[in-house]
């Protein structure tokens, strides 16, 4: 049986090649600048495709769910709370790469 798109869509926004931070400095196929512009195309595009799967999902929800509907929330609450905040520390994070410091 073939997998759904939106099946599809998640596994490839989320294929993350493993490597350690010393073997990623020492490759020297490509320059520092190259490596960071790559990886922020990359992040670039992660995003979009982040972004797709949400505004799906909230026209899903305002399609599916009335507003008094909470057996969504007792489930996805306490994760959502938590992507919060690591969306805040990604934030921060991406504030340091592009300060000029």
């Amino acid at each position: 049986m073939e997998d759904s798109t939106y099946k599809t869509l998640v596994n490839e926004m989320f294929q993350i090649n493993e490597v350690s931070y010393k073997d990623y400095k020492k490759d020297d196929s490509k320059t520092s600048k190259k490596k960071i512009n790559e990886a922020i195309h990359k992040v670039n595009s992660t995003l979009f495709k982040l972004e797709q799967v949400l505004r799906q999902n909230i026209k899903l929800k305002s399609e599916e769910f009335s507003d008094n509907d909470k057996v969504l929330w007792k489930t996805t609450e306490g994760k959502m709370n938590k992507i919060h905040n690591r969306m805040n520390t990604i934030f921060e994070m991406f504030q340091k790469l592009k300060s000029n410091k």
